[in-house]
């Protein structure tokens, strides 16, 4: 072999590519040739060096491993990025957009928020409203009532009562129509098997015969003996003869607590939220007042029912009531507003010894006990 062509081919022997007839001869040909040796012993790789390819496969994977977590890591921060930007951006047309154009139009949140007030004490005989929120969502408002009833100078909670208003409609936070349904419990009250160190709430009824205005003022208890806490009126003559089959029809008696008229500011009811336990939502605690009366409730039923039937949204969300009073409110309101109606049920709190000479000199048809507590009347 020529030193050229060895020369040309030593690199090749080098990286073990050569084909072995072709290597062969250039081992041949190196026995003979010194100096051909020594230009292969220049081109010869130490052997402690790492193969190239394998450095390269190295630094290829440390590479690839960086730039994905630098890719996910930038992906996962862009999308935060855009959510918090995209929810400040919402909230700030919420705020300054939806809210006042569309859901607050035509004072739509104010009477959403005084309706859900309302509501659960017209349907909830003893009812009153412990605390309130009429909170901001991005397209409407949560509006929430805690309800209780007093046993006694202590107030229960019954429960809470939701609704959420919307661009277009007004429901029941829990689904189904827009009616509460708090659950209570009564029996019969017997007198003679209640210790008199003890208080208790009983609701008086005259559902054969209902009593005037006039009669059932005639019945309040004086303020330190006993607190009137709701009144049952019916609503039956608002409609036409034949269509109810008793004038004291449970389904169309509406009742209201003598003195829990909310009053709400421009603030509270705008699209800001505002706060728990009667802070967005106040009323004269008239229990420690003496201005609880029947004229004080029928006059706050009619407030109610004004409320209900001057806006076309909360008449919408009525007609699926299953309370017939409910779903013609429309009715109910113009006749309310004309005639003083009967009174059919009075709940009444204090010392049961005080409870028991109000029910039998009331005349009542009935007395059912709704709850009973220890002595807890004085202070």
């Amino acid at each position: 072999m020529e030193h050229h062509l060895a020369r040309d081919l030593l690199e090749g022997y080098v990286e073990n590519s050569l084909e072995p007839e072709t290597r062969s001869q250039l081992e041949a040909h190196l026995a003979t040739c010194e100096a051909c040796r020594s230009i292969m012993d220049a081109t010869e790789a130490p052997a402690d060096l790492p193969p190239v390819a394998d450095t390269a496969r190295n630094w290829d994977e440390k590479l690839m491993r960086k730039t994905v977590r630098r890719t996910l890591f930038r992906v996962v921060f862009d999308a935060l990025s855009i959510w918090i930007i995209g929810f400040i951006v919402l909230s700030i047309i919420s705020a300054f957009a939806i809210q006042p154009v569309l859901i607050n139009r035509g004072d739509r949140s104010r009477a959403a928020a005084i309706a859900t007030w309302d509501l659960a004490i017209m349907t909830t005989p003893g009812a009153t409203i412990d605390g309130w929120r009429n909170d901001a969502t991005l397209f409407g408002r949560e509006i929430s009532v805690d309800v209780g009833q007093y046993t006694g100078r202590d107030l229960r909670p019954l429960g809470t009562y939701q609704t959420d208003l919307g661009v277009w409609r007004f429901k029941n936070a829990a689904g189904g129509n827009i009616q509460p349904f708090l659950e209570t419990e009564s029996q019969a009250f017997q007198p003679d098997r209640i210790p008199d160190d003890t208080v208790a709430t009983v609701a008086l009824s005259w559902w054969d015969n209902p009593i005037t205005l006039a009669e059932a003022a005639a019945i309040e208890p004086p303020r330190d003996e006993a607190w009137l806490l709701w009144v049952g009126f019916s609503v039956a003559p608002a409609f036409p003869p034949g269509s109810v089959e008793f004038p004291a029809d449970p389904d169309y008696v509406l009742g209201f607590n003598p003195c829990a008229e909310p009053v709400f500011t421009d603030f509270e009811s705008s699209y800001f939220s505002s706060g728990s336990s009667g802070g967005g939502g106040n009323f004269s605690s008239c229990m420690f007042l003496n201005q609880a009366t029947v004229e004080h409730s029928v006059a706050a039923l009619r407030r109610a029912t004004a409320n209900l039937a001057d806006h076309a949204f909360l008449v919408d969300a009525l007609e699926n009531s299953p309370t017939p009073a409910l779903r013609d409110i429309g009715t109910v309101n113009e006749w309310l507003a004309e005639t003083e109606p009967s009174v059919v049920t009075m709940v009444i709190t204090g010392p049961s010894g005080a409870i028991s000479s109000i029910v039998a000199s009331s005349g009542a048809e009935g007395a059912s006990l709704l709850d009973i507590d220890f002595w807890n009347w004085e202070g």
